[in-house]
């Protein structure tokens, strides 16, 4: 089959851009390797961050927007970053095919999906490879081909307007929910060991850098609105201890865990400059990951959806 390879739509400075959301996104979004096979679970659909617009974050442009500030936000410091977007645009690009997906499904009463479209919009007929420019009209028509929809009316609310949670229609429709659990999952794990940090984002609010070097025990970041911040904590700071004690990772989330039998605040020792001073973190609700759980009231689309495409490998004999 010919490969039409499509051309750029607005680069960067003058329109929305649609290359990474239908190009990059979209790719994400069909790659997946699977629940039941993905190594580190139900985790690893997508990319959850506590500074994301899945709760806590409060995101003041568009989905849109940081396509045309990402010359400047890929290399915007960590502090504070849930007061503004960052390049997201990846995971939320994926999770609003995801939705795309789930709607086809729908609309088509399971004879159709994404795969449908991108067959459609990608392929073409045998020969040579074309470059072929698109509208943002040529792919909500060729969207209305395989499923009619107000496809229009579907992005601008989830790529132009202003919203302060992640699309998750596309998790929630596609028989899956956003639920938190005090057990971290592989992902971060492996996260945070490459990262040399620890996170506890969702609980504390505390992003600290964790290395044998000069910045060990850095706050990098602070979520808005968090126990932490609340207690006055704020990037840029140095934590020193935690309850008395060293502070290391193992011991700060020990005492995450130990305050959700205390009533007492846990204490930190953090260093800002020269001055020092001890802050009382009012929290009590132990660590906090966020992960996807089955929701029996929908029919499970997502893992179909994410199914491997290919056949399972074949093992050598021993």
């Amino acid at each position: 089959r010919q490969t039409v390879i499509r051309g750029g739509y607005g680069i960067f400075y003058d329109v929305t851009p649609l290359d990474l959301l239908v190009g990059e996104g979209l790719n994400l979004a069909n790659t997946n390797p699977g629940l039941a096979t993905n190594p580190i679970g139900n985790t690893g659909v997508f990319g959850v961050s506590a500074v994301s617009p899945i709760d806590e974050g409060v995101p003041v442009f568009p989905a849109g927007t940081p396509h045309v500030a990402a010359q400047l936000l890929y290399f915007a410091p960590e502090s504070w970053a849930g007061l503004r977007r960052g390049t997201d645009f990846y995971p939320e690009g994926t999770l609003v095919w995801l939705a795309v997906d789930t709607l086809i499904r729908q609309q088509s009463e399971g004879r159709r999906s994404l795969d449908d479209f991108c067959r459609q919009f990608h392929g073409g007929s045998s020969g040579r490879a074309e470059v072929r420019p698109y509208t943002f009209d040529d792919l909500t028509a060729s969207l209305n081909q395989v499923a009619p929809y107000d496809w229009k009316g579907f992005f601008h609310r989830l790529v132009s307007s202003i919203t302060v949670h992640a699309p998750m229609e596309g998790i929630e429709t596609g028989g899956w929910k956003l639920a938190y659990s005090d057990r971290m999952p592989g992902l971060q794990t492996s996260r945070e060991h490459v990262s040399q940090t620890v996170d506890l984002s969702y609980s504390l609010g505390l992003l600290v850098k964790n290395t044998s070097e000069a910045d060990h025990g850095k706050i990098l970041d602070v979520l808005v609105g968090s126990p932490a911040e609340k207690a006055g904590v704020g990037p840029g700071m140095r934590l020193v201890a935690v309850q008395g004690r060293k502070w290391s990772p193992e011991n700060l989330r020990e005492a995450v865990q130990a305050a959700t039998q205390l009533q007492s605040p846990i204490e930190l020792l953090v260093q800002n400059g020269d001055f020092y001073k001890t802050v009382a973190v009012d929290y009590h609700q132990g660590e906090r990951y966020p992960h996807l759980e089955r929701d029996p009231a929908h029919a499970d689309l997502l893992s179909q959806i994410i199914r491997s495409r290919s056949a399972a490998p074949r093992r050598a004999k021993p």
